[in-house]
């Protein structure tokens, strides 16, 4: 597992800028230039692989992440309905009063909705009306929205595996995005790094996400019941995943209102890799030495 100290953190926020103006053209440059060179550095030039990096393709839609977890015992919203070429395919009789929609082939919540009977829709007729108006032309799943234990509020847990040359699989860390406003952990304003075995929340993830270099105290210390469960089984699904390309994967998951962990899907860690890559010089080693 990938370990950084409280000093790298403290040293390495990424998102801060106080530099003089030539150091700072250089620190813009490689900011940016760092995504493109770690993926490049990570998944080689599998041309369907760096197209991942940008939108999921045909073979890893959230159909599949949700067919790879499942067959990995884990937990996964249920399904309610699909939207599939201008039609609405229902799995249950009725609609509960909450459902996310969520697209296929998009990622980082893109084209993320939730909808509430009474404001959105009153029945299947309204439903329908509303996909053919926001998604005509996409694939969607309609799914079970899932509450968090209250006392950790929405969060999404970040479980970031590996898979080496010869086919091992590891964790590399565990972060999890938190104090978000709204029913999206995409609106998360903190971010903390989680002790694997212990679920505790053990350092600043500041590095993460610009929406996260305010990250303080306030979530430290925090207990996430059910990761070291989880771990296993985001590396049980990695493993066992039939694509080789798909070599860095972040998983997210929540711990719910009853203290269980489901999973709400993977994804190909294009974007979640280079941060850590060239974080600190320990962190580039152990990108180094497992996956070249």
């Amino acid at each position: 597992m990938l370990d950084v100290n409280d000093e790298d953190l403290e040293s390495m926020r990424f998102f801060t800028n106080d530099l003089s103006p030539a150091v700072s053209t250089l620190y813009d440059y490689t900011q940016e230039m760092s995504n493109y060179v770690a993926n490049f550095y990570i998944l080689g030039p599998n041309e369907l692989a760096l197209r991942t990096m940008y939108w999921d393709t045909p073979l890893t839609t959230k159909r599949f992440w949700r067919g790879q977890l499942v067959a990995a015992g884990a937990a996964v919203p249920e399904c309610l309905a699909e939207w599939n070429e201008g039609r609405l395919e229902m799995e249950v009789e009725e609609l509960p009063d909450r459902v996310l929609v969520k697209v296929v082939d998009s990622c980082m919540g893109v084209g993320d909705k939730f909808l509430t009977r009474g404001t959105h829709y009153n029945s299947r007729v309204e439903i329908e009306s509303l996909m053919k108006e926001s998604y005509e032309g996409k694939g969607c799943i309609l799914l079970r929205v899932v509450r968090p234990l209250p006392r950790l509020g929405v969060h999404s847990l970040d479980i970031l595996t590996a898979r080496a040359p010869d086919g091992s699989v590891m964790l590399v860390d565990v972060i999890v995005w938190s104090g978000s406003a709204t029913d999206s952990s995409h609106s998360a304003t903190r971010s903390h790094m989680i002790h694997p075995e212990s679920g505790e929340s053990c350092n600043y993830g500041r590095w993460y996400n610009p929406n996260f270099v305010g990250t303080g105290n306030e979530g430290l210390g925090v207990v996430y019941p059910g990761v070291k469960e989880a771990v296993q089984l985001a590396l049980s699904a990695h493993q066992n995943l039939p694509y080789d390309w798909l070599k860095v994967i972040g998983w997210d998951c929540m711990i719910t209102e009853d203290g269980s962990v489901v999973f709400f899907e993977g994804n190909l860690a294009a974007w979640r890799c280079p941060r850590r890559l060239f974080l600190t010089l320990p962190s580039f080693i152990f990108f180094a030495s497992y996956l070249a």
